[in-house]
Formats: C-alpha cells, structure tokens, sequence
C-alpha cells in the first residue's frame, strides 16, 4: 500500500479527470506536442520571457516551453492548486486545476506517480484522489 498525505496527489486519478490534451484558451498541447518540440530542437531555450506577459498572450511554444522547463527542472515544480468544479451554487466532486497547470502536465511527461497539491473542496474527492478511498465519488 502507497503512503499518501493529503497533499499528495495521484496523478493517475487526476488524469481521469484532467485528460491531456490540455487547452489554453484555443491553444491545444498535448504529449506529441512536446515530444515533437523537443525533437525539432537540439538546444533547449526556455522564453522564460513570456512569463512577464499575461498568460492569455502565450502562444503554443510559450506554453511548451514552460512546461519544458519543469520537465528539465523537476525540483522546480512546486505544489499545484486544485479545487473543485461548480454549477451554481453545488459544489460537485470533480477537480479542476486553478494553478499549476505547466507543473502538472511536465509531471504527466514524466511519469510521475504523484505530485503536491494544495486542495479546497470536497473530501470525498481528496481521499479518491490521495488513494485513501477506492471508491470515486459520484454526482448526479
């Protein structure tokens, strides 16, 4: 059995909630895209200018180039915030990322098994994702 504290998320859960591709705003990235980015480049250049622009700015490279970065700089990737989706005024047990977006996705590149998270929501939905419960939580 897997030792988890409740801010060590499984990113295996996670995805089945939060699937790659990724979009940003009309932006899609997914794993082909970055492995195809890291092929047609034989130096790594992180644009870690873009990080001064308003994120909405970004174009893909932006994107992939940040995500790179933590890829590159795993000790770099600090805990994610995720929080919970809402319809009205009902809180309802699926996550959604509100930070950490590029951390996540370099760690989906890496394979990671888990990844740090700071949570608000509901505990059903923390316990399905730190493994303490097997059971995923339902809505209707």
């Amino acid at each position: 059995m897997v030792e988890t504290n409740s801010n060590l998320i499984s990113i295996k859960r996670l995805k089945e909630y939060i699937a790659l591709p990724f979009y940003w705003n009309d932006i899609k990235i997914s794993l082909k895209d970055i492995e195809n980015y890291i092929c047609r480049v034989k130096q790594k250049c992180y644009n870690m200018d873009c990080c001064d622009v308003y994120m909405d700015e970004w174009n893909k490279r932006d994107h992939i180039e940040r995500i790179l970065y933590f890829i590159d700089h795993p000790e770099k990737i600090t805990p994610i915030y995720i929080d919970n989706k809402c319809i009205d005024s009902q809180v309802l047990p699926i996550p959604m990322i509100t930070d950490g977006q590029h951390r996540y996705i370099a760690s989906v590149y890496r394979k990671e098994k888990y990844i740090l998270a700071e949570y608000s929501g509901l505990s059903e939905l923390l316990d399905y994702l730190t493994e303490k419960e097997n059971k995923k939580p339902q809505w209707w």
